[in-house]
């Protein structure tokens, strides 16, 4: 099981809809490849997602941004 907390992204490039952002946090792209090198081990049954709140962006622009990147994911 893969538990996902989104505010441990980088929130200035990545996703910043989240209650508690992470300045310097991890890139997407990096959790893309971690959940990629789990998911090869034919062991993963299941994955959560947690504290994406787009009611906390500050613009329709990070609102949209953190909403695709959480999908791209």
């Amino acid at each position: 099981h893969i538990s996902w907390d989104v505010d441990s992204t980088e929130p200035s490039t990545d996703i910043c809809a989240t209650g508690t952002p992470v300045q310097g946090g991890i890139q997407c792209e990096h959790v893309k490849e971690f959940i990629k090198v789990v998911a090869e081990l034919n062991n993963l049954v299941s994955m959560d997602v947690t504290e994406l709140n787009l009611d906390l962006a500050k613009t329709d622009a990070e609102r949209e941004r953190s909403l695709e990147m959480t999908l791209d994911v």
